[in-house]
């Protein structure tokens, strides 16, 4: 953390470095990559993006456990409706599907009994 004050004002800034990048571990990846496309079919399946600020959190478990940061499309929520906005709205109708992803990534990365 950075601290600067003068007599009229007092300033704390975070440091650059003081979050991890969130960088998915490549097993973690290709699971996550594998499970989409059982579940939706690899031509709805999308792994090309721009980086995102929004996951910085999740960057330290990644560090310690390895993992994949994924996002699971919700359908369109219209402008300035996004996730964390007060007018967002959850749509219900993709909860079987998002079950169903975690069902085969559940089933892929655990050994058969």
């Amino acid at each position: 953390m950075i601290h600067a004050e003068n007599e009229r004002s007092t300033a704390c800034t975070l440091r650059g470095d003081a979050y991890a990048l969130t960088i998915n571990t490549a097993i973690a990846t290709a699971r996550a990559i594998a499970a989409a496309a059982a579940t939706v079919g690899s031509e709805n399946v999308s792994t090309e993006f721009s980086p995102s600020l929004g996951c910085e959190d999740f960057a330290f478990m990644i560090r310690a456990a390895g993992g994949c940061y994924a996002w699971i499309g919700a359908g369109d929520v219209g402008p300035g409706e996004g996730l964390h906005g007060d007018r967002y709205v959850f749509n219900d109708e993709i909860v079987p599907t998002v079950l169903r992803y975690y069902v085969n990534l559940v089933e892929q990365t655990l050994p058969a009994s």
